[in-house]
């Protein structure tokens, strides 16, 4: 009997209505991959300062225990409801939900984190939890963004760099999970002017794009591609238009650390406020922080 241990999809919850999406598309997500799900609930310590001449900081108690379990309970039930045959586990876990997420990324196959908001104001589950995730997990993570989740294609921003291969084929390992097509999107820019130049410039984008697409393509026979060199000098606008009809945008990220995550220019970082879709940010292997 086998009994290597299988690295399941992690999501965490944090009780919001807004949650509920995520558990049930986590849910897909482990179900599509043939892994169990992993449901988990941060139970923060929140400290807050005494009197100062008591010289002490107190640390305010837990929420009660039943209302922590409740609430990895109504996940795991929701999970199994919209998928009866996964395998599906929660656990309450002690200290902050950031920290319980980029730990269990040590031996997850992928972290789902919900979220919320519109107009481009990224507001994550608890807060900030998902900045530190997204720039410190040890997995791809999958940021649930967007209004609905729809059956389209898969979207993936590549450059031809070692972690936009890797995107590729994690986006390559989605798309044929989904059946359903892979859009590989690459934006550049032309020389100024010359109509000429731009036509030569838009061929051998493409030819670049498709030989990129080729190292993916024999691991995975029967996923449709399309490669979409886009003439843009703005990659983040163009991945967040190609994202407002797909089921899944892709993107790898070289983020180091919340300070880098927050520094204008990061692809990543910018789509996290702004996808129109669920996001996946996949970084190198091996880059551990």
């Amino acid at each position: 009997m086998n009994t290597t241990k299988v690295n399941p999809v992690v999501v965490g919850v944090d009780g919001s209505i807004a949650g509920s999406r995520t558990v049930r598309f986590a849910a897909g997500e482990a179900l599509l991959r043939g892994l169990p799900l992993r449901v988990v609930h941060a139970r923060t310590w929140s400290a807050y300062y005494g009197d100062p001449a008591s010289g002490g900081i107190y640390t305010a108690p837990l929420p009660p225990d039943a209302e922590n379990r409740r609430i990895v309970d109504e996940a795991v039930t929701m999970a199994r409801r919209a998928h009866p045959d996964l395998r599906v586990s929660g656990e309450v876990i002690d200290g902050s939900a950031a920290v319980a997420l980029v730990d269990e990324s040590e031996h997850a196959a992928l972290i789902t984190v919900g979220a919320r908001g519109r107009g481009g104001v990224l507001e994550l589950m608890l807060g900030s939890v998902a900045v530190d995730v997204v720039t410190r997990a040890r997995c791809p993570v999958m940021l649930v963004r967007g209004e609905e989740d729809i059956v389209s294609t898969v979207v993936v921003g590549v450059d031809g760099t070692p972690i936009s291969r890797e995107a590729l084929g994690f986006a390559f390992a989605e798309a044929a999970a989904r059946q359903v097509p892979l859009h590989a999107v690459h934006a550049w820019s032309a020389a100024p002017n010359d109509a000429t130049a731009e036509e030569d410039d838009r061929q051998r984008t493409e030819r670049l794009l498709e030989s990129w697409m080729s190292q993916w393509q024999d691991t995975y026979p029967t996923v449709e591609t399309t490669a979409l060199p886009i003439q843009s000098t703005d990659v983040t606008t163009t991945l967040v238009d190609a994202s407002a009809k797909a089921s899944l945008l892709v993107v790898g990220s070289r983020m180091r650390g919340e300070l880098r995550a927050r520094l204008l220019g990061s692809t990543a970082f910018a789509l996290a406020h702004t996808s129109k879709c669920p996001l996946a940010i996949v970084r190198a292997s091996g880059q551990h922080h």
